[in-house]
Parts: C-alpha cells; sequence; structure tokens
C-alpha cells in the first residue's frame, strides 16, 4: 500500500482520499498518516458516507476509525443519514476527485469495489489494482 502511495505521490498526486470502511479503507488511510513523516504536503480527506458510519463497528474498527478521523486533513461528510445510496455517492465523490485509483479487487466481486473500478474506467482514471491473483 505504501509503495502505491509513494508511486502516486513521485508522479504529482498530493491529495488522498479514503471512504473510512473498515479493512482497504483503514489500511489505507493510515498508510497515508504514516507517509505524512516523510511527504510533509501528502493530504489525507476521509469521505464518509453519513455520520456514525462506526455504529456497528467493533471496538478495535471503531478506535483506529475515530483515530483516522482526529488525524485526517479534512472529513467530508456525504449524507446526514444513513442510506445505502450514500455508500455510492460517497464513491462517485472520491472518483470525481481523482486522477488516480489505487483499489484492491479481485475483478470478480460486486459491490462497492466493483462500482467503484467501473466509474473510475469510465472516467479513465490510472487503476492500481493491488490484488494478487
Amino acid at each position: 500500500m505504501k509503495e502505491a502511495i509513494r508511486y502516486c505521490y513521485k508522479n504529482g498526486a498530493r491529495f488522498f482520499y479514503a471512504g473510512g470502511a473498515v479493512g482497504f479503507d483503514t489500511i489505507a488511510a493510515e498508510a497515508v498518516l504514516n507517509l505524512k513523516t516523510e511527504f510533509c504536503d501528502i493530504v489525507l480527506i476521509v469521505v464518509v458516507p453519513f455520520p456514525d458510519q462506526d455504529k456497528y463497528f467493533n471496538t478495535e474498527n471503531k478506535n483506529r476509525y475515530l483515530n483516522i478521523l482526529k488525524q485526517a486533513d479534512e472529513v467530508v461528510t456525504i449524507s446526514k443519514d444513513f442510506s445505502n445510496i450514500a455508500y455510492l455517492k460517497r464513491n462517485d465523490y472520491m472518483i470525481s476527485h481523482s486522477c488516480q485509483l489505487i483499489a484492491y479487487w479481485n475483478e470478480k466481486s460486486l459491490g462497492g469495489t466493483s462500482y467503484t473500478v467501473r466509474k473510475a474506467r469510465e472516467k479513465k482514471l490510472t487503476i492500481y489494482n493491488l490484488f494478487k491473483k
């Protein structure tokens, strides 16, 4: 993850968006935060679908999430209330503000990652898929 972020940074990216979900989003956000000591002008923007996204996170994931939000340069909240569409709107927001996508997708599963990769392809973003076959 850090190598992909370094690569994007060295090719001009300064703003990195993460969706705040458990798993890949968390790993990506923490990697950007860790790289702040190396790159003083790297920016983490966390885009959350709605307040209290972490309501059902377990304690460890909730603590990691809250720590990320505290350290983020900016937090963007897409919707005032929970809705399934808010997740897709969050992904749309990140794609509309990006020129590259770092993803972890097996190219088979459906869902949010599949949707986001498809949207990134439509926008002709450079996609770095970290999934190893």
